[in-house]
């Protein structure tokens, strides 16, 4: 158990801790359910804003559905974070481009500390969507969607449906692909509620059950908009962060921290080509989402990152190095000596034979 607790990355956890915290709370009685769930009127008109914060950590009191609830985040949200890492397909490329090798070393080792931290941005950015389409619903529905957390599970499950779509799952015996799996649960949650409320608003106008089940009922079910949203939503973010960034505009490959050289290479000839003809290009899309999906940290960092220039250190003479000069110095230090004693020798044979000579003439004129 503590393994399993441990391998948790720490947004999940403490999701799981908060969600359990406030479950706790409201068993115990000391907070309100009604008092933590989202209520876009409240939150507006009458300043509750925690209410933004605690809906995504709300599921009701202590309970097996709160366990199973627990049981799902820590799947499902547990399986993107640890896949989740900053491309550099996040970045502007231009600024990736001018960067020295150490430079981008020091990017990746940036990229690989701050996982946790870029995850909570990118939970906290698909949190700030679901808001947003849970008022326009209330305001323009009607209908109120309380537990956000609930939403944010499901766009989970459906984003790891995307990022895992041949895997196999297991669901009561029958076994099919990891991209079904969201809307194999959908459908059977949508059909059961829709039967149920069908029958509650029957058994209310007529005293019976007899009244046929309507497609209309659906529409007018607040589970078929959570649907909506949650599938909306999760296909938004991983279509503009995957998709769209990732194969569109760069042809990521799926290495998180890839940048090849060739295709480095190609970019900053394209850039000088049309620098030099006069030609500004701007990709509009490609740059409001690098704007959007990146790390607002990011940006002081690639600054630090652009001054940090690599030190020059002196070259240092290996050790065999400096020996093979030493003995080359002492060799010829040895053969300048050696040099300097055979002339030395030939100027003595030379002084012998001049004497001999003298002699040899001094004997013939006597």
């Amino acid at each position: 158990m503590d393994a399993l607790w441990r391998n948790i990355p720490p947004v999940t956890k403490g999701w799981c801790v908060a969600s359990v915290a406030i479950s706790s709370f409201i068993t115990m009685n000391k907070v309100r359910l009604m008092n933590l769930v989202f209520i876009p009127a409240k939150i507006y008109s009458q300043n509750q804003t925690w209410r933004l914060i605690t809906s995504f950590m709300t599921f009701g009191d202590l309970s097996i559905g709160l366990f199973f609830q627990l049981w799902v985040i820590s799947s499902s949200c547990q399986r993107i974070e640890n896949l989740y890492q900053t491309k550099f397909t996040q970045f502007p490329l231009y600024i990736v481009d001018d960067l020295t090798i150490e430079q981008l070393d020091i990017l990746r080792q940036l990229i690989e500390r701050n996982k946790s931290i870029d995850f909570l941005y990118f939970t906290l950015q698909i949190s700030v969507t679901i808001v947003a389409c849970a008022s326009i619903l209330y305001y323009k529905m009607s209908m109120v969607l309380p537990q956000l957390g609930l939403i944010l599970i499901q766009v989970f499950q459906y984003y790891d449906s995307k990022l895992t779509p041949l895997e196999m799952v297991n669901f009561f015996g029958f076994q099919f692909r990891n991209m079904y799996h969201p809307y194999v649960l959908a459908v059977l949650n949508l059909l059961m509620t829709s039967f149920a409320s069908g029958q509650n608003s029957t058994a209310n106008q007529n005293g019976n059950g007899t009244t046929p089940w309507s497609i209309r009922s659906i529409f007018n079910n607040p589970t078929f908009w959570f649907y909506i949203i949650s599938f909306g939503l999760g296909h938004l973010w991983w279509c503009s962060r995957e998709m769209i960034l990732g194969s569109v505009h760069y042809n990521d490959e799926g290495d998180a921290t890839s940048l090849d050289d060739a295709e480095r290479s190609r970019r900053i000839k394209k850039r000088e080509i049309l620098k030099e003809n006069g030609v500004w290009k701007f990709d509009f899309v490609k740059e409001a989402l690098v704007i959007l999906m990146l790390p607002p940290w990011y940006w002081i960092m690639l600054s630090k990152i652009k001054q940090h220039r690599p030190i020059r250190r002196q070259r240092r003479v290996p050790i065999e190095e400096e020996d093979l000069r030493e003995e080359i110095e002492q060799n010829g230090e040895h053969i300048e000596e050696q040099e300097r004693e055979e002339e030395i020798e030939q100027i003595q044979e030379e002084g012998r034979r001049e004497e001999e000579q003298a002699i040899r003439h001094l004997n013939e004129a006597d």
